[in-house]
């Protein structure tokens, strides 16, 4: 009984760990008919360049880039987003 009760905890631990990173994460959307005024965080809210989505994210984010072409340079500098 002692190990099942143990795996049990064990596993409601990792859950929860699990669990809190996930909502702590931001999605955030780039659209050619969005805007960088915009939250950029839903699909009727993008925003309108890809270097200003990736200048808002924190570590765990995910950034979902629409069809279409984008003109512009992208440089990602902190990319482990320690600072």
């Amino acid at each position: 009984m002692k190990i099942a009760s143990y795996i049990s905890k064990l596993f409601l631990t990792v859950f929860l760990l699990f669990s809190f990173f996930s909502f702590s994460q931001t999605t955030y959307y780039v659209s050619k008919s969005g805007s960088n005024s915009n939250n950029g965080t839903s699909i009727n809210t993008p925003f309108l360049t890809i270097s200003h989505a990736i200048s808002q994210i924190s570590a765990g984010d995910i950034i979902y880039i629409r069809g279409g072409t984008y003109h512009e340079n992208v440089q990602i500098d902190n990319i482990d987003a320690t600072s």
